[in-house]
């Protein structure tokens, strides 16, 4: 929920006016943009992991 919550903030202030009008505050947000995505999709991942571990019985 919360890297959820952290590509919504990244996504909002990306639509902030601000990032028209100053370029580097843009980089700046795209850069923290793809972060979050990548943390949202890793943490995607190690969902699916441990309820593949936990369907199957298996212990790592």
């Amino acid at each position: 929920a919360m890297s959820k919550s952290a590509v919504k903030i990244s996504s909002d202030l990306l639509s902030n006016p601000l990032c028209e009008q100053e370029p580097s505050f843009l980089e700046m947000v795209t850069a923290f943009d793809t972060a979050m995505k990548r943390m949202d999709s890793f943490n995607q991942e190690k969902i699916s992991i441990i309820q593949a571990i936990t369907i199957s019985g298996n212990i790592l």
